[in-house]
This record gives C-alpha cells, sequence and structure tokens, in this order.
C-alpha cells in the first residue's frame, strides 16, 4: 500500500512546551520547543515554537511539559467558513510521536491519518 503523503512530511525534534485537548478523546494540539542553533551574540540557544495537531488517541495523557520528542506527520491544508469569509489554514498532522527518553512511539490511527 503507497502513503499517499509520502512526499507531503514534516519532521521535528524538541522538547514538549504544551499540550491542548480541543475534542476530548480524540484530537489535541502539541507545542514543540525547536532548538533553532546558537546565537551569535550570546551562548543562549533561540527556540521556535512549533504546533501540530494530533489524533494519536494517547497523546493526551501521555506528553507532559519537557519531553523530548520526534514527530513524524504530514501538511494538511484546511478551510472553513467564519463571518461568511474563507478562512485558509495549513495544519501539520502527527502520524508518529516517539517519546525519545523512552525509545517507543505511538502511531496515529489509519482512520484518521487522512485528515
Amino acid at each position: 500500500m503507497v502513503n499517499a503523503y509520502s512526499n507531503n512530511k514534516f519532521h521535528i525534534e524538541g522538547y514538549v512546551s504544551g499540550v491542548r485537548e480541543y475534542c476530548p478523546g480524540r484530537v489535541a494540539n502539541v507545542t514543540v520547543a525547536v532548538d533553532m542553533g546558537k546565537d551569535k551574540d550570546e551562548n543562549t540557544r533561540p527556540k521556535q515554537y512549533i504546533q501540530t495537531k494530533s489524533f494519536v488517541p494517547a497523546s493526551y495523557r501521555l506528553l507532559k511539559k519537557g519531553m523530548r520528542v520526534s514527530i513524524e506527520g504530514h501538511v494538511a491544508p484546511n478551510k472553513y467558513e467564519k463571518n461568511g469569509e474563507m478562512i485558509y489554514t495549513i495544519d501539520l498532522v502527527d502520524d508518529y510521536i516517539t517519546f525519545m527518553n523512552m525509545k517507543t512511539h505511538v502511531k496515529s490511527p489509519e482512520k484518521n491519518a487522512e485528515m
């Protein structure tokens, strides 16, 4: 079986900075702090915060702030109407979440991987 998203993938590694469930037991927003390398002027390491959408049922219960994770997924365009105007968005949808400290991963259910 060929993955429909084989050319539409992303991979990020970083530390969980927040998890917010917005559809109980089904969907959570996962925010990951990604290291952008050393700053030229100081020894600080600037971060970029990337928000993904997780359909992995266990993500809300298992992910905690500060955990190191690797997330693979696909980019999903989305549109909806608000106040008579069409709003277009791009969602980063998790397919796999690997817990770097535990060396395990969870996979998104196949039925939701197409969203």
